[in-house]
């Protein structure tokens, strides 16, 4: 009597390979959302901990950090340090910004030794005077501070257009890269004057006495992460030498003159805020608390009576906040 063999037929065998299919694309989206739901958690934590960090600028100062230092504050033509550097020795980065010699120099000292050398070649960042190498692999690509990375923007170069005064001499040179932007406000051109209502802007060094509308009502920070050109991302550093009044202060700063997560040819987009995380972007307000902003928050084009989203850009326009839920 012959034995009957024990086995899948073909049949069954594809059955099985489709049923491990469908449950695998129904695992994969699941895993995705957690993985985006963990990047968003530590995207929040960093931008936390940057409001910290202007918070003790503020108990050490009796004032928030401007949203960049010029030296020439008739013109605004000179590059200067941000906010951000000036927040280093309070996130745990006190060694960075000894190197950098902030107290010492401004940036623009760095950025006229750089420019001294040829705008026709791209001479080699290791060419440059010792001390100068230095500052380029402290801002470079060599170094990332994590904490002003968004893990849900990893994968964008981040880099922004210092490059044109001739920081970034060569491709493996990031910028001090930043997915962080401060607040200006109703504005696309932070300059050196107080016109869009931000708390932060050239020289501000403004105490939370100005902000009237309230520290839980105005935006400190926001994200920036626009699939753009290297020109529009942030950066920790400063901003470079301008050829007009503020023209390139969104390296820094940002505002909400242009809705939460616009489209790259919208007008105005390059200061916008902006994030890869689904449906919105994290901020900061300037009591230090964290929030998720909705891309569908109100935004009305015009005022005088705004859109949600314009008024906790603006730290003393006086009018009411709606609820964000």
């Amino acid at each position: 009597m012959r034995k009957r063999r024990i086995a899948f037929t073909l049949v069954e065998l594809l059955v099985v390979i489709a049923i491990i299919g469908i449950l695998v694309g129904l695992l994969l989206p699941a895993v995705q959302s957690a993985r985006e739901a963990a990047r968003r958690m530590q995207c929040t934590n960093n931008i936390k901990q940057l409001a910290l960090g202007l918070h003790l600028h503020h108990d050490a100062f009796r004032k928030l950090p401007s949203g960049f230092y010029d030296a020439d504050t008739t013109t605004n033509q000179e590059a200067g340090w941000s906010w951000a550097t000036m927040t280093l020795p309070y996130i745990e980065q006190q060694s960075v910004f000894n190197a950098l010699r902030v107290r010492e120099v401004n940036l623009e000292y760095y950025m006229q030794i750089i420019t001294g050398f040829s705008h026709t070649t791209a001479t080699p960042w290791q060419s440059f005077p010792p001390a100068v190498r230095q500052f380029v692999e402290l801002t470079g690509s060599s170094l990332t501070l994590a904490t002003h990375q968004c893990p849900s923007a990893s994968g964008n170069p981040g880099m922004n257009n210092m490059q044109d005064q001739h920081y970034k001499r060569d491709d493996s040179i990031g910028i001090a890269r930043s997915n962080y932007c401060s607040n200006g406000g109703l504005g696309t051109s932070f300059g050196i004057t107080d016109i869009y209502q931000g708390p932060f802007f050239s020289n501000s060094n403004a105490p939370f006495a100005i902000i009237t509308d309230g520290t839980s009502n105005t935006f400190a920070l926001g994200e920036r992460a626009l699939n753009g050109t290297i020109e529009d991302k942030c950066t920790w550093l400063g901003v470079e030498k301008s050829w007009g009044n503020g023209g390139h202060t969104r390296m820094a700063m940002g505002g909400v003159q242009t809705p939460l997560n616009p489209l790259f040819s919208t007008t105005g987009a390059r200061v916008s805020f902006s994030s890869f995380h689904t449906g919105g972007a994290n901020f900061a307000m300037l009591d230090g608390s964290v929030r998720f902003v909705s891309d569908a928050v109100e935004f009305k084009a015009t005022g005088p009576d705004y859109g949600i989203y314009q008024k906790l850009g603006m730290r003393n326009d006086g009018l009411v906040i709606g609820s964000l839920d």
